[in-house]
């Protein structure tokens, strides 16, 4: 009896110490905005990176704690 009280109790336990974690995936991809050159050729970019436009509400307004960001690496550049 000692031994089933024993591993019921350790089972328990170990339900509270694993994290369960309910992450978003947030994707940070457009078209360019800028020319051959790279030149920017019009101001969309800088109105979708607004905190009200599409790109800046997943970033500045963020729900979640856990996120994983998927971004282009044509947006970095």
């Amino acid at each position: 009896m000692k031994k089933l009280f024993f591993t019921f109790a350790t089972l328990l336990l170990m339900t509270f110490a694993i994290p369960a974690y309910a992450g978003s995936t947030v994707t940070l991809s457009v078209p360019t905005h800028r020319d051959f050159a790279g030149v920017f050729i019009d101001d969309g970019l800088a109105t979708l990176l607004a905190p009200d436009g599409a790109l800046g509400l997943p970033i500045y307004f963020a729900k979640s704690k856990v996120l994983t960001w998927i971004v282009d690496p044509s947006f970095i550049e």
